[in-house]
């Protein structure tokens, strides 16, 4: 008997890029349900906690709070961005991830954000990508077409 190796029928394939900081990258191929969300992926490739929708609390949506342990903190948080095809680059959805499904070939990119690292410790100044390392900047890019 022969196996098949690869994604099944109906299934696509993502990239899950996790960066932990100090230069600690980890990437996972895996293949999905296009209807998967980026939460339940992340789920797949490493443990995480994360809180529920808590929509009196001002958040509508799961919130990561953890991922291989490395935690939320007073100035460390995780952002997720996405690549799709035909992206011009990185993009941060605005919504939580439990809410973005996954298409095909689609890049996701998940960022143990330091608060310092954005300048006055202001996080609302995120110009620097999912791949930032103090060797390494990939900024952000914005794209300047109106949909």
């Amino acid at each position: 008997m022969i196996f098949k190796r690869g994604k099944k029928e109906g299934e696509i394939k993502v990239t899950v890029l996790i960066n932990y900081g100090n230069g600690r990258i980890k990437k996972t191929d895996i293949s999905v349900h296009p209807a998967t969300s980026i939460l339940e992926i992340l789920q797949m490739v490493s443990d995480i906690q994360y809180t529920a929708d808590e929509s009196a609390t001002g958040h509508m949506g799961a919130m990561v709070t953890c991922i291989d342990g490395f935690k939320n903190d007073l100035s460390h948080f995780w952002l997720f961005f996405l690549r799709e095809k035909d992206d011009c680059g990185w993009r941060m959805p605005v919504k939580m991830p439990d809410e973005v499904s996954i298409s095909e070939n689609s890049i996701v990119a998940w960022r143990y954000h330091c608060m310092e690292e954005s300048g006055s410790g202001r996080s609302g100044n995120l110009i620097f990508g999912p791949l930032y390392t103090k060797d390494c900047i990939s900024r952000v890019k914005k794209c300047n077409r109106q949909f």
